[in-house]
């Protein structure tokens, strides 16, 4: 055991933690993670002492995207489960609209394991079965900013028990 060890930093380029890790043979440390993040996931999971120094937005090569009249659509997530915080732009253009489709891998029902999804602050539509199937998903926050949401887009989301989303917003 190391004793002498008080902050540990785990990155957001951090994917995976093994079972044996220095985290839980050092008694005293301070994990540093961002929210979001593999490391936050596990801090949480295992109740190690950690501080939040941030948010971990899911990378843009993890995000497959078209070009549309304001934006871009957000047609593909190819990441992992837990807490998914997508970013406000791809390659400098604002999301605007989470395609159909986007969260469920070949058409079939997601096999991913995300439990909370925090939309961008940019977006205006989410289209019919977006998020279908997220069968793991408890929590979804949308932003203000959204305009419509697509027939079936949170069909099957049978463990959904938060919505965060804005009077405002037309569910179709």
């Amino acid at each position: 055991k190391n004793k002498a060890m008080t902050t540990l930093n785990i990155p957001g380029s951090v994917t995976l933690i093994g079972a044996s890790n220095i985290v839980e043979n050092t008694p005293n440390v301070k994990v540093q993670v961002l929210y979001g993040s593999t490391g936050y996931t596990y801090a949480t999971r295992k109740g190690i002492n950690y501080e939040n120094v941030g948010t971990y937005y899911v990378p843009e090569s993890l995000l497959e995207y078209v070009e549309n009249d304001t934006g871009v659509t957000l047609t593909k997530y190819k990441g992992a489960g837990g807490i998914v915080i997508l970013p406000d732009t791809i390659d400098g253009k604002p999301i605007t609209s989470i395609g159909a489709y986007a969260f469920i891998p070949d058409g079939a029902i997601n096999d991913k394991t995300i439990s909370q999804l925090y939309l961008p602050s940019t977006l205006k539509t989410i289209e019919a079965n977006a998020c279908r199937g997220m069968i793991y998903m408890v929590k979804v926050d949308i932003p203000a900013t959204c305009e419509s949401i697509g027939l079936r887009a949170f069909q099957a989301c049978s463990r959904m028990t938060e919505v965060h989303m804005s009077e405002s917003t037309a569910v179709n």
